[in-house]
């Protein structure tokens, strides 16, 4: 009896082995098949969409923080030049945002811009503050500047000014978040003496960064000044430097 039963073990003892090996290579193989379901699944891009506060959803990409699309680097350069190079004595005063159709459309005077002293001369308020779209290395120097170009007649509403663009081009990409655009415009100036306006060649390089978006952390409690700068800022871009723009590249 003892024999037979060293005889009926060492029968079964093959068996378990390959009962034992058959499920090791069975989870084997489900391991692998997860690992294959798992590398497709983070190699999926996955679409993503936004709803924005006024009910619309768009859908979003996931992309590189340095990058900016051409159309939104290509649109704030131009408004923001706009904005440094267009002068008048014209403020929008606070009852003039707020009003409503239920004031019946009256809309308060604008207040008189009296401008920004910088250096030894003064800027328009909207000069001012599209200057915080200026790199903080270049935005002190570039102001004093328009501020020596900006007419004294501005302040007293005796001349403005307006940037017309010719041509502004998309933009080239340098190195990742960093870009290069060129402006053919002229900046037009507006007198008593002169109603028709002098245009003086205004031909830059502009080059432009991107920078982390600033959000207002206290939107309601955010002074005038402050709201603007946040504003400007949400772009996620900054201009670090203008040139003026080389003869050779006008033929371009």
């Amino acid at each position: 009896m003892q024999i037979l039963g060293k005889q009926k073990r060492d029968r079964l003892f093959p068996i378990l082995v390959m009962v034992l090996l058959g499920s090791n290579a069975l989870v084997i193989v489900m391991m692998l098949i997860q690992a294959g379901f798992l590398s497709m699944i983070a190699n999926t891009e996955v679409p993503a969409l936004v709803q924005l506060v006024d009910g619309e959803s768009i859908a979003t990409e996931a992309v590189d923080r340095s990058y900016r699309t051409p159309a939104v680097t290509h649109r704030t350069v131009k408004r923001t030049m706009q904005l440094l190079m267009s002068w008048n004595n014209r403020v929008a005063s606070p009852e003039t945002a707020e009003a409503t159709a239920e004031e019946d459309n009256d809309r308060a005077e604008p207040q008189i811009d009296e401008g920004i002293q910088v250096g030894d001369g003064r800027v328009t308020t909207a000069t001012y503050q599209a200057g915080f779209m200026l790199s903080e290395d270049f935005r002190p120097l570039f102001l004093e500047a328009l501020a020596v170009l900006t007419p004294r007649e501005v302040f007293r509403g005796q001349a403005e000014s307006f940037l017309d663009i010719k041509s502004l081009t998309y933009p080239i990409e340098l190195e990742d978040g960093v870009y290069q655009l060129d402006m053919v415009a002229n900046l037009v100036i507006f007198t008593g003496d002169n109603p028709q306006g002098q245009a003086i060649p205004f031909n830059k390089t502009i080059f432009v960064r991107a920078v982390e978006p600033l959000e207002d952390p206290l939107p309601e409690g955010s002074s005038p000044l402050q709201s603007a700068i946040y504003q400007q800022r949400l772009s996620g871009l900054e201009i670090s430097e203008i040139r003026d723009l080389a003869i050779q590249d006008l033929a371009r």
